[in-house]
């Protein structure tokens, strides 16, 4: 713990961001993770990007974008387990890379 702690502050290590198609989105979260604090953007400038980008996500419409959100809502509730469990499927694995708690400073 030490050491991971250790690499993200001398050395800027931050966790991959895998599974997020829209580069909006990847954009923002890498600027949230930026070294220097300064560089990072306040919350209302968080919440306004993301607001636009919702935005315009759902003025392309379709039900593909739809599909998508709910599949990302689902698998963050694990509303998909039982679902996948009942057609004989594995449920999706949860990524452990960032759950648990912070190292301590």
């Amino acid at each position: 713990v030490e050491e991971i702690a250790r690499q993200v502050v001398d050395e800027g290590l931050r966790p991959p961001v895998e599974g997020i198609a829209d580069p909006v989105l990847v954009k923002l979260i890498n600027e949230c993770w930026d070294h220097n604090p300064s560089n990072r953007p306040v919350f209302s400038d968080i919440k306004r990007k993301a607001e636009k980008e919702e935005d315009r996500l759902d003025s392309l419409g379709g039900a593909e974008v739809a599909e998508q959100r709910r599949a990302a809502s689902d698998v963050a509730s694990g509303a998909d387990d039982d679902e996948a469990a009942s057609q004989g499927e594995q449920p999706i694995e949860r990524p452990t890379c960032l759950l648990g708690t912070l190292p301590p400073i």
